[in-house]
């Protein structure tokens, strides 16, 4: 995945860069949506409608699991529903296609 053009993307849409400790905290919610075992065989086995449904309850899981390590950035996907919608349907291709092969 293309996180450094995905952080670049994000910057643009929020109007403000990301900072370090932010980035890490993205990178970490995608790297455990990555190694979910429940997206994997989901991926496998759905057309990426069917797939849309447990990533979303996934990638709220992970947000909030994550909370606690950085919550300014956290509450900024959970409060700001642009933020949110963009970095979900992103992640929801991007994990998709990688999960899929």
């Amino acid at each position: 995945m293309k996180c450094n053009l995905f952080i670049k993307k994000l910057d643009k849409r929020i109007k403000e860069s990301l900072n370090e400790e932010e980035q890490t905290a993205l990178l970490q919610i995608i790297s455990e949506l990555l190694t979910s075992n429940k997206l994997k065989i989901m991926a496998k086995l759905n057309s990426i409608e069917d797939f849309r449904y447990v990533f979303n309850r996934v990638f709220l899981d992970s947000v909030i699991e994550n909370f606690n390590h950085n919550s300014p950035f956290f509450a900024k996907i959970m409060d700001d529903e642009k933020v949110r919608n963009l970095l979900k349907n992103y992640l929801l291709n991007e994990i998709f296609k990688q999960l899929k092969v």
